[in-house]
């Protein structure tokens, strides 16, 4: 099909809460914020320690009249897919710790192959994967990307 190498895709941080950072609050993702602003107002929801995000991007924000670190990030699952609504968290190094990094936007056919560690070559799955509409695929390799074709964009994501 063309797609690209597993070197096209991006990787992000990943992060673990700390001890102390058991019952960290989310705050609310609305895409609107910007450097320096105040903090986003807490979301509701917590986050207990040992749980691990993948963080989207990295800004600060003015806490109580102090600039703070702060991530846009999702939840992990146990199985290190990304899941849930993104929402901002504090990446103070005493409420969370450097946990590796983590491909930002692998399809889920992707994340399999590479927990196998099996490349070029075809392998038959244990179980059978679902590809609904909408889910991404892949990108296109940078050969065959469709720029100028009709009314397709130079976007390389399928």
């Amino acid at each position: 099909m063309g797609l690209a190498t597993l070197s096209v895709f991006p990787k992000t941080d990943c992060f673990c809460v700390t001890d102390k950072g058991d019952e960290l609050r989310k705050r609310q993702h609305n895409g609107a914020k910007q450097n320096g602003q105040a903090a986003p107002l807490p979301s509701g929801g917590i986050m207990k320690k040992r749980n691990r995000i993948m963080v989207i991007r990295k800004m600060s924000f003015d806490l109580k009249s102090k600039s703070h670190p702060f991530g846009l990030a999702k939840i992990l699952t146990d199985q290190n897919e990304p899941s849930g609504e993104p929402f901002w968290i504090s990446l103070t190094p005493e409420f969370m710790e450097p946990d590796g990094k983590q491909y930002a936007h692998l399809p889920v056919w992707m994340q399999h192959a590479l927990s196998r560690g099996i490349f070029d070559a075809v392998v038959k799955l244990d179980n059978k994967l679902n590809i609904d509409t909408g889910d991404a695929i892949g990108f296109l390799g940078e050969s065959i990307v469709p720029d100028g074709m009709g009314k397709t964009s130079s976007s390389a994501y399928v």
